[in-house]
């Protein structure tokens, strides 16, 4: 996983992957030195905390993990087509039109690889083997499958080969005429694409916790979603259909709406009031708001509690149709692989206590909140929403 360089603003979460591991390294090397210390008693340490936390990532994660896609100009006879340093804008433009994604490319493992030399990689689909460097001036592009699924959904109008085509201008690989390009961007910036800042006593706060001998419920929430960013490694389409259906059967909104309105009169209310607009109305109204702001309208009125309570979870996923579409999964069989409708529609049907019960979508959004697969999901979203944004910048994509 840390040999692996994925290339386009390391889309992956690579650098937080890269301080994971420093920090991994770093705190076994000082238990052991503990261990063969007189200075602490090694008993009270937790020496199996970075295995709790790791147990966060499952084998799922983990296979997922190893899937990429090999992007690259091809010819008619599928031979790879290299470019050279003096390539114009407009070259590379033609050439991104013979761009291919080599699906099902895995890593193959060693032992020890001598430094600078390159990884190689296998197609499950075709049996072909990539050798892929580890440097900056590799004419190719390696993006994690799941990724690029994403990207995909998030930014239709990047292809991968104008994805191929802005990797090679943001890593400045070429001398391109600068009258050609509004702006050029260094592979230092590009790095920093959605970038959440590293805690610097990350390392500190990880030997904290092992010297104190315990491990808690929120040093490990702390682990996942905090400083220690293992969202980034979770598979970032395993959509929390049946935590939706467990959160439904708890109290919530819904419920609230049944119990105030046994004790509201049975009086319409005003025409003149928001309360007293038609029920269509309210729910258009409803629909175009942000999940909290749906929440604050139901809560601020008795009667709008009542009103919309029982056409929530409509209301709720029009509004995630509208402001927060990464939670939503893509329409059944527009990937080959991938949770897609049909898979999320199967998990429905196996958590529902009843068939004829409606998804429970304000439930489902309260699981989003919680998952970490949902928050890698986000990220991978509002990265190709950014990518998208600097192919414009370049001229790559149409203003």
């Amino acid at each position: 996983m840390g040999q692996t360089r994925d290339t386009l603003c390391r889309i992956s979460g690579f650098p937080h992957f890269d301080k994971l591991s420093d920090v991994v390294d770093t705190t076994d090397d000082w238990i052991d030195e503990i261990e063969w210390s007189d200075d602490e008693d090694p008993e009270h340490l937790d020496v199996y905390a970075l295995d709790k936390w790791f147990n966060q990532y499952t084998e799922e994660d983990e296979q997922d993990s190893k899937i990429f896609a090999y992007i690259a100009p091809f010819d008619e006879n599928d031979e790879e087509l290299h470019t050279t340093y003096s390539t114009t804008f407009e070259t590379l433009s033609a050439l991104s039109r013979k761009v291919c994604a080599v699906p099902n490319l895995t890593p193959e493992m060693s032992h020890w690889r001598p430094p600078g030399s390159s990884q190689r990689y296998k197609s499950t689909t075709t049996g072909q083997i990539y050798s892929i460097g580890l440097s900056y001036d590799v004419p190719c592009l390696l993006v994690h499958a799941s990724a690029l699924r994403i990207l995909a959904l998030a930014a239709p109008h990047l292809t991968i080969g104008r994805l191929w085509m802005l990797d090679h201008i943001v890593r400045n690989q070429y001398a391109y005429p600068y009258n050609t390009i509004d702006k050029m961007w260094s592979p230092s910036q590009v790095l920093k694409l959605n970038w959440e800042e590293d805690d610097p006593k990350y390392g500190d706060w990880v030997r904290e916790v092992v010297r104190r001998g315990t491990t808690t419920a929120e040093d490990m929430k702390e682990m996942m979603f905090g400083r220690g960013h293992l969202y980034m490694l979770v598979r970032p389409d395993v959509f929390p259909v049946a935590q939706a259906f467990v959160l439904s059967r708890q109290s919530g909104l819904a419920q609230l709406a049944r119990e105030v309105s046994e004790h509201i009169a049975a009086d319409p209310p005003a025409p003149n009031t928001l309360p007293g607009l038609p029920l269509d109305i309210l729910l258009l109204l409803s629909s175009r708001l942000p999940l909290s702001s749906i929440v604050t309208l139901c809560t601020s009125c008795g009667s709008l509690l009542c009103a919309l309570g029982p056409h929530l979870d409509a209301a709720v996923h029009a509004s995630m149709k509208l402001h927060e579409p990464w939670h939503l999964p893509p329409p059944a069989g527009m990937f080959p692989e991938g949770h897609d409708q049909k898979w999320f529609e199967e998990q429905s049907a196996a958590a529902a206590q009843d068939e004829l019960q409606p998804f429970p979508w304000l439930a489902y959004a309260r699981a989003c909140r919680e998952s970490a697969s949902m928050k890698n999901r986000r990220r991978l979203w509002n990265v190709s929403i950014e990518l998208e944004r600097m192919a414009v910048e370049f001229g790559i994509l149409g203003k």
